[in-house]
């Protein structure tokens, strides 16, 4: 049972013998002589500078001040074998981000100084020169590579690398990289993705008769909950508009289908309880024994959805994520169960929140929000905030649970609006509310003791059994780019302009506009525009709007340059449907090998990634496709893990005319939700997009920006929103999730059985808070901790976070038959697409759809440095994709 967890932590071991040491450092550069400080000091600028050379200052320090170079520059010379002395780094590495702060001036409201905006036009081709490879002849080991195509060599948080420094053949700077076809790890490092819980319980045997009798009493409970909510509906008990309650429920957008089928599944749930208080059983004999009687042959058994009919040869994915796996067609379908690393906690095994080791109540969320995290400004010095935004963006692909709502379109109020506790009549059931403390450092300026919170509404069991609750995904769970095409076939059709392949616009390169009648974001009070994507969460912040943006347009980037290809090398016309299909495929493509190639290496490690055999290779095929293994996302995974980026985000979305020039920032508070500035303002779009490259990502640690914790869905105007934190804590408790000291022990590390065990795995003062906050180590919620973990030497999560978030992408992998680069399927693409596939990148997806940005970094997660130039978008640094390989099979 724990191979698994050995062979994790071997191979971190390994990791931290690579761990730099952090003492100051005495740097030479022709004589010149500083110290750098220490790797965990920020925001102290050192002079990094020889006579009349500047090495990178950022606009508004001094011309020998730079805070944003925080590594060994000692090793420069040396392990990079680059000519000696400051010459060697005259060309221009200026345009670092500005301090977090914003400008004098620049408020929310107040016109931008911008740039000229270059009008958005469809690009039909890439805007830069076609990579064909450049001579070795300049390095002594490899070949002069472009940095996208150097897979493993930069990982991590900081960008350091022993390899040379060339040049491409255009002035450009690439990386002497061997680029030999990734091997699979060796046999004997386990990279198994943990095996679904399971306890062998004993149970008394229950006959149809009093399984029915209990699915009655679910049934009866459903009835009641439906006639309490029209009563609620009556006394105009709801969620009000333009609150920051409207915010969140907004957020989740649960549909009528998915509201349907979580009441049905509500059915069993309710019926486990009746059975388990009738029967006197054990939480586990109600969460595990009542697995073994079927649902089937019940008076529910309506509730069991019928399995998908799938079409083996088909070479598209399904929009609903349906037919993946050819033995279990259901598996990764949208609107059905998240998966467990770990059996649920609930109290009574079925459906009842967490509570205490000692039986008691968890301390409030609230609570743990304020003790348990701060809100120190800390950002990385080498990241980039598109880390954070890209993070956001992946898991509004992957999944979300839509929660409980009245019939219509309103949601659970569980509050009052003062900010108080409902009488329990007044109180819905599925009402969690999160209790907040008459002393709050917040909240009490507004006499708040209330958060609303409503439950996940639960998924109908995989096996049609009974059982423990499992929350629903409302999204498909592959990798599949569903936040851009959606999560089945009506909201596909929705989105699309069915001419030419194309993605609706509601003007060029726009968004389409939301016309629905849900209240979708705070843009609509002072009458902007919401838009409609593949994720309704599209609206839920300005720079999330504007990644969706990017990528719709690169949908219809890709559209036409199949169908220009196509008319010109074979003379045909292509149909609607052959250039969506095509396209959508194309660009899942470069949206999976983006994330494997560039983002995961950072977020998990060059080490991690080989323990679980998930490095991009760099020609030819993998064959790794494994039907045994569920792809479906887990509850631990979307429910805690990752929802580390939360500590990434920063206050202030910082906005650049150019690459070398802030223009203004705005308050993240303000465009939570609202995006309307998007058609009130010319050039923000551009603006936002440089600062994906430019602004710093704040540190993943135990801190969390006060925008998050204290104004969250603040609708404008507002003086107080919800608390993000909270909001965590309290879903992991509605959900089920296991202690942090459950999920460690899982994980490999030593089970805590007293505070003073976490010191070292966690920081001291946050072990000390939170032994105020906790009454048992065991109580300790996975969110909070988890973010609190020390990264891993050469990573950016710590040792819990990292062990759920590599399993659940070696899922994503290995048990995604239509993954990109499987070979052997009827869908596998060529070698000839797939060496163009691996030319896309992070910086070519901007260049192609953002006019105007004229320069990039190669490698956009991280912020410039000398080798990792801004550098033209037509340059040979960035490839770009041709499209000639995909018209010949399109005939």
């Amino acid at each position: 049972m724990r191979i698994l967890a050995v062979a994790v932590l071997v191979a971190l071991a390994a990791a931290a013998e690579e761990e730099p040491k952090r003492e100051k450092r005495q740097i030479v550069f022709g004589g010149s002589a500083f110290s750098s400080p220490s790797p965990h000091t920020r925001g102290t600028p050192y002079a990094v500078s020889h006579g009349s050379f500047n090495l990178g200052a950022a606009p508004g320090y001094s011309a020998t001040a730079n805070p944003y170079v925080d590594y060994a520059w000692n090793s420069f010379s040396s392990a990079l074998r680059v000519p000696y002395g400051p010459a060697a780094y005259a060309r221009p590495v200026v345009g670092y981000p500005q301090p977090e702060s914003p400008p004098a001036g620049y408020e929310y409201g107040v016109k931008i100084a911008h740039q000229p905006v270059v009008a958005y036009a469809p690009a039909e081709a890439s805007y830069g020169t076609p990579y064909r490879g450049s001579p070795a002849a300049q390095c002594s080991s490899g070949e002069c590579s472009p940095l996208v195509f150097c897979s493993g060599i930069v990982s991590g948080t900081s960008p350091k690398t022993t390899a040379a420094v060339c040049d491409l053949g255009d002035g450009s700077t690439g990386l002497c990289c061997r680029r030999d076809p990734v091997q699979a790890s060796p046999a004997n490092r386990i990279r198994n993705p943990f095996t679904k819980p399971f306890k062998n319980v004993n149970i008394r045997f229950i006959n149809t008769n009093e399984l029915n009798g209990a699915c009655r009493k679910g049934i009866q409970f459903v009835d009641q909950q439906r006639r309490m909510g029209e009563m609620l509906l009556q006394q105009d008990i709801r969620v009000r508009s333009n609150t920051p309650d409207a915010g969140h429920f907004n957020f989740f957008k649960t549909s009528k289908q998915a509201l349907d089928m979580g009441n049905n599944a509500l059915f069993n749930s309710e019926a486990g309880n009746g059975l388990l208080m009738q029967f006197g059983l054990t939480p586990d004999q109600g969460a595990f024994g009542l697995q073994q009687f079927s649902v089937l042959n019940t008076i529910i058994n309506q509730t069991c959805a019928a399995p998908p009919r799938c079409n083996p040869g088909s070479v598209y994915r399904s929009a609903d994520g349906s037919c993946n796996n050819l033995n279990n067609p259901a598996w990764g379908m949208s609107r059905t169960a998240l998966q467990r690393i770990l059996a649920p906690a609930y109290e009574n095994g079925i459906f009842t929140p967490r509570v205490a080791a000692d039986g008691g109540a968890l301390p409030s969320a609230r609570d743990v929000s304020n003790l348990a995290t701060g809100s120190t400004n800390d950002p990385y010095p080498d990241l980039a905030i598109s880390v954070m935004t890209w993070g956001q963006f992946l898991d509004h692909d992957l999944s979300i649970s839509p929660i409980f709502r009245l019939e219509g379109s309103s949601g659970i109020e569980c509050c009052t609006e003062e900010g108080k506790d409902l009488p329990v009549s007044l109180r819905h059931p599925q009402c969690f509310p999160i209790p907040v403390s008459e002393f709050d450092p917040f909240y009490r300026q507004f006499g708040r003791t209330c958060l609303n919170f409503v439950r996940s509404l639960p998924a109908p069991r995989p096996d049609c059994n009974f059982g423990y609750a499992e929350q629903m995904n409302a999204l498909t769970h592959y990798m599949d780019a569903s936040m851009i095409y959606g999560s089945d076939e009506e909201q596909s059709r929705g989105l699309r302009a069915f001419r030419g392949g194309l993605l609706l616009n509601s003007r060029p390169g726009a968004l389409p506009v939301e016309t629905g009648e849900l209240e979708e974001c705070f843009a609509k009070e002072i009458g902007a525009e919401c838009y409609k994507a593949g994720d309704g969460r599209v609206n839920e912040n300005l720079p999330l709007t504007v990644m969706h943006t990017v990528w719709m347009r690169e949908h219809n980037r890709v559209a036409r340059a199949l169908d220009e290809q196509a008319r010109r090398l074979y003379g045909q016309q292509l149909s609607d449907e052959q250039l969506y299909q095509e396209a959508r495929r194309i660009v899942t493509a470069e949206w999976q090998h983006i994330n494997y190639n560039e983002w995961l290496p950072i977020v998990l490690g060059r080490q991690f990634m080989d323990v679980y055999d998930l490095k991009p290779k760099t020609s030819g095929y993998s064959f790794d496709y494994r039907p045994d293994i569920n792809p479906s996302i887990n509850n631990e995974f979307s429910t805690a893990a990752f929802r580390f980026g939360h500590t990434l985000v920063q206050n202030h979305v910082q906005l650049f005319r150019d690459a070398r020039s802030q223009s203004g920032a705005l308050q993240l508070r303000d465009v939570l939700n609202n995006p309307s500035l998007l058609n009130r303002e010319t050039g923000i779009l551009e603006s936002v997009v440089r600062g994906f490259y430019l602004q710093r990502a704040q540190r993943f640690d135990e801190n969390v920006i006060d925008d998050l914790k204290n104004h969250l869905f603040q609708p404008p105007g507002g003086r107080q929103g919800m608390d993000l934190v909270a909001l965590n804590v309290q879903r992991g408790r509605d959900h089920g999730i296991p202690s942090y000291n459950e999920m460690r022990e899982k994980c490999g590390l030593r089970r805590a059985t007293r505070f003073e065990d976490l010191y070292g795995d966690l920081p001291n003062d946050v072990v000390d808070r939170m032994r105020s906050i906790y009454r048992s180590v065991d109580d300790i919620d996975l969110f909070p901790a988890g973010i609190a973990e020390r990264p891993v030497p050469g990573a950016l999560l710590g040792h819990t976070f990292l062990c759920i978030v590599g399993d659940q992408f070696a899922r994503l992998k290995k048990g995604d038959r239509f993954f990109y680069d499987l070979g052997g399927q009827p869908h596998s693409f060529t070698e000839a697409q797939l060496f163009e596939i691996r030319k896309t990148s992070w910086a070519r997806i901007m260049c192609d759809n953002v006019p105007g940005l004229a320069e990039v970094q190669p490698l956009a997660f991280y912020t410039p440095n000398f080798y990792n130039q801004l550098t033209s978008c037509s340059s040979y640094a960035i490839p770009s994709v041709g499209f000639a390989a995909f018209a010949s099979p399109l005939q």
